[in-house]
């Protein structure tokens, strides 16, 4: 039984963050509705919490939120992921981007979330459309948005459904397409990456579409 729902994000510009506390609060709302005890939601700012102080188990779900820089997650947010520790615990990850394309980015913090010990059950690369500011009115107007959280949501009551750990259904690995990025403007100098991602949103005038792994 799913007890808590965390969001864990770093989000310099506070669009990650807009994501991020959505779909934390609105996959507690969908899991409340079956559930006799309530399940808790809350977000932390990945970057600022130590990572001591977070503990996770069989009755947590996390969702992880990352922009895009470059085409890859940025560096404080993947040294803050490599000081976590999973302990097996149910995972989404996100990315939002700004520009045509969300590169490596994706795949990279499955990656990255799998190895600190979470089990990634969802994905999903969310469009921003060069918003400075992302407002609950706008991200409730993208069907896509409520299409994937009614999906993920599905999916956790299944994975979640009994109490037995030796019964429970397995999730099957998800597979996303990419590679771990080996430039790395980001990783030696993530201010001139931010700079960079910034301009190719405001040169960028292409609709993009969300996209999820399921």
């Amino acid at each position: 039984m799913i007890k808590r729902v965390v969001g864990l994000y770093f989000s310099s510009q506070g669009r990650t963050a807009s994501i991020t506390r959505f779909i934390a609060q609105e996959i507690t709302e969908r899991i409340n509705q079956e559930c006799v005890e309530r399940a808790s939601w809350k977000c932390i700012d990945i970057n600022n919490e130590d990572a001591n102080n977070l503990n996770f188990n069989d009755e947590t779900v996390v969702i992880i939120g990352m922009p895009v820089y470059v085409g890859k997650i940025p560096l404080q947010g993947l040294k803050a992921i490599k000081r976590l520790c999973g302990n097996g615990t149910m995972a989404i990850v996100l990315v939002s981007y700004g520009t045509k394309l969300y590169g490596n980015a994706l795949y990279e913090l499955h990656h990255f979330s799998e190895e600190q010990g979470f089990k990634v059950i969802g994905a999903c690369a969310f469009p921003t459309k060069g918003k400075s500011v992302i407002s609950r009115k706008y991200i409730e107007e993208l069907d896509s948005v409520t299409a994937f959280v009614d999906a993920a949501s599905n999916k956790l009551k299944r994975l979640s459904g009994c109490t037995i750990e030796g019964l429970r259904i397995r999730p099957a690995p998800l597979h996303i397409d990419g590679n771990l990025p080996v430039h790395k403007i980001s990783r030696v100098f993530p201010k001139a990456a931010e700079a960079a991602q910034s301009l190719f949103e405001k040169m960028s005038d292409a609709d993009r579409e969300t996209e999820w792994f399921l």
